[in-house]
């Protein structure tokens, strides 16, 4: 009799288990497409007015030089950076996105690094993010 309590005991824990599993699998994939479609919205002039509050934050100051009197190239500079990270984050935990193929961080990069502002973010980012920017300093060496 005490064997088939412990039995069912296993199997209820197994099942427990499972539906753990499947329960955090898909909210990590809530959260990561809630991050993807964060991506699209739009900046903000609030974003853009932070940034010249503070832009030693965004970039070092030879850089904000360049910046500094263009809000639209402000906003692409944002714009990238917040793709920057993702992608970075992304590449770090080595993410396969369920829309695409699984090299689709590298195409992406690939895409962007065609940017003015893409490379200005790498150059200001790489070492906050040295995986993604090793990783992108190789693709810019075989471009």
């Amino acid at each position: 009799m005490s064997m088939y309590i412990a039995l069912v005991a296993i199997i209820i824990l197994a099942i427990t288990l499972i539906v753990q599993t499947i329960s955090l699998r898909r909210q990590s994939l809530c959260g990561w497409l809630e991050t993807y479609l964060l991506l699209y919205s739009p900046v903000t002039a609030e974003q853009v007015e932070e940034f010249k509050l503070y832009p030693r934050i965004w970039m070092d100051s030879e850089t904000y030089k360049r910046y500094k009197s263009d809000d639209q190239a402000i906003r692409k500079y944002i714009y990238m950076s917040i793709r920057y990270e993702y992608l970075a984050f992304t590449y770090a935990l080595g993410l396969r996105c369920p829309f695409g193929p699984n090299q689709w961080v590298e195409v992406w990069t690939r895409e962007l690094y065609e940017e003015k502002e893409f490379i200005d973010v790498h150059e200001n980012y790489r070492y906050c993010y040295s995986n993604y920017g090793n990783f992108v300093q190789k693709l810019l060496a075989h471009k």
